[in-house]
């Protein structure tokens, strides 16, 4: 009799060299290839977000216990900026996933728990898979290669189900970790080799502002051989380049120093809900302060995405109301302990349907994965009703007199008169009988 035929796009079943109570690390490591191969069988070991995620929730990874945040909020934390994450990375997520799925054990004995779960996984499922409509008018506008500015880098590699704040948070900021370490390589790719060899990187070191005497293990650390370093190396050495620059920023702070973020440049990582707390409340210049106004309250919670505008459970006036119930009566800042307080209201308000304490979890990862107040700059507007009311080369008479050739105001030199009236026949008109 024939075979039944096997369709080309299916995975084979994988098979356990032990039962499914326990789990060889080379066993684990086929499951980990075989959700990278699904779909692409040409993927040589890399997983992105989506694949994570089915394998978490084919694995009963995902339950109570483990939501659909955690999982991507742990993808976003090992991935080091990049968008796909390797086997180590893979196993670091795994270990964190299971102190969450099975929280009365310790890590160890958690890990081995969590291999008996995926032990019994029999590969990445294709039954039940949803086919997309690919005509018509939806077609069209659920069509991601068409979309452009910031539509198309919500999709550039977030998974299909991510939507929460948390998520759009740290892949955002995963982004423009790489989109700024990709103009670096732009930059210093002065050769156009696609690598960065050691004569570029001294150039680079040099802007950042370390010393290049030891640039040949830097360069070796970065991952640098005969051939130069790739830009997989070069994204995942920028970004701790960056790590180790605001650390010299914050050690020039300790000294005396008002080191501020560059315009446009993403707030260094962070390691607590505190250090974020802090770095707002040392925002515009008050180096050292710790306690927090309400306008910095709202600043947060702006820039940490708390409050966006899809999302219509926590708003501009909900904050304005946790603050005023939390903080002192009398007082117009809060301290810390007042904004742990806050953050247990903005939890409620967020994630009613949570218990208190992984509402509050999911917060203050939130909070964690902003790193601190955002600098964008403001910019002065050029052109239009605004650029045509401010052209001091169009002033005429006394307002004219005011400014100098190049824009400049002349302060009180251009509110004074040189002419003196001695004469009432000077400032009136003549023949007036």
């Amino acid at each position: 009799p024939r075979k039944p035929h096997t369709p080309a796009h299916t995975p084979p079943a994988i098979q356990h060299s032990s039962t499914a109570t326990t789990m060889a690390d080379e066993d684990l490591r086929e499951v980990f290839l075989a959700f990278c191969a699904f779909g692409d069988r040409a993927n040589g070991g890399r997983m992105d977000g989506a694949k994570f995620a089915k394998f978490c929730r084919e694995t009963k990874i995902k339950s109570k216990a483990v939501s659909s945040t955690e999982i991507d909020i742990t993808f976003a934390r090992v991935k080091a900026g990049g968008r796909q994450i390797n086997y180590d990375q893979f196993i670091a997520a795994l270990r964190h996933l299971a102190t969450r799925r099975f929280p009365k054990k310790d890590e160890d004995a958690a890990f081995a728990a969590l291999k008996k779960l995926i032990a019994k996984s029999q590969g990445p499922a294709t039954t039940g898979a949803t086919v997309a409509d690919t005509s018509g008018v939806y077609s069209k506008f659920t069509d991601e290669s068409g979309y452009t500015g910031a539509h198309a880098a919500r999709f550039a590699d977030v998974p299909k189900h991510a939507g929460n704040a948390a998520v759009d948070a740290a892949v955002a900021r995963a982004e423009a970790l790489e989109a700024e370490a990709r103009a670096a390589f732009a930059k210093y790719d002065t050769n156009r080799s696609s690598t960065i060899e050691e004569a570029e990187l001294t150039a680079l070191l040099a802007d950042f502002g370390f010393d290049t005497a030891d640039v040949h293990n830097e360069y070796e650390a970065a991952g640098g051989h005969g051939d130069g370093i790739d830009f997989e190396h070069f994204v995942t050495y920028f970004n701790k380049l960056k790590a180790r620059k605001h650390g010299k920023a914050r050690r020039a702070r300790k000294a005396g120093g008002d080191v501020k973020l560059e315009e446009g440049e993403a707030p260094p990582p962070a390691e607590s809900v505190q250090q974020v707390f802090l770095r707002f409340c040392a925002f515009g210049g008050n180096t050292g302060a710790k306690v927090m106004d309400n306008k910095t309250f709202a600043k947060l919670c702006k820039d940490t995405r708390l409050v966006h505008k899809k999302n219509k459970r926590f708003t501009t006036t909900d904050v304005d109301l946790i603050f005023a119930k939390v903080k002192a009566k009398g007082k117009r800042k809060i301290t810390f302990s007042e904004f742990e307080t806050a953050l247990s209201a903005i939890a409620a308000k967020l994630y009613p349907k949570l218990g208190s304490e992984e509402a509050l979890h999911n917060v203050e990862d939130q909070i964690i994965a902003g790193g601190g107040p955002s600098s964008s700059g403001t910019k002065a507007m050029k052109g239009g009703i605004v650029g045509h009311l401010t052209d001091t080369s169009q002033y005429t008479g006394a307002h004219k007199a005011r400014f100098d050739k190049d824009g400049h105001g002349r302060g009180a030199a251009g509110r004074r008169s040189n002419d003196k009236v001695g004469d009432l026949s000077q400032i009136t008109r003549a023949n007036l009988n």
